[in-house]
């Protein structure tokens, strides 16, 4: 439960945090942990959390469409997310699934074909 002296993350992406070689230098594409900063709630409106960097945080509904993680478990979906949307597509693009595959995949997602336009 959020409330005054919980810890936040918000996104940041102008922050960024790079793998490195044995030498210190940075390499490849940003890490997507490297963009979330920390913060505290440090006071409230009827509204929003107030954090120590001055931001409001809406207290219902989304936190402004991917901002805000409110929980360390939060935070690690949205890492995750980050990290593995685009690997997991690319791999279902690539994988020569069957229309039964394909199908059930559809369905997890709630994707509904479009019907054909043509006469």
């Amino acid at each position: 439960m959020t409330m005054i002296g919980s810890t936040v993350w918000r996104r940041d992406i102008n922050s960024r945090v790079y793998r490195q070689d044995a030498r210190g230098r940075g390499y490849g594409a940003p890490l997507a942990r490297g963009y979330w900063r920390e913060a505290l709630i440090t006071g409230e409106t009827r509204l929003s959390w107030v954090t120590s960097a001055g931001d409001k945080i809406p207290k219902g509904g989304r936190h402004d469409g991917g901002v805000w993680a409110l929980t360390p478990e939060e935070l690690e979906d949205r890492i995750y997310e980050a990290e593995n949307r685009h690997r997991i597509a690319d791999r279902i693009r690539r994988a020569g699934l069957s229309a039964g595959q394909l199908r059930a995949v559809a369905e997890i997602i709630g994707y509904v074909p479009e019907a054909d336009s043509a006469p």
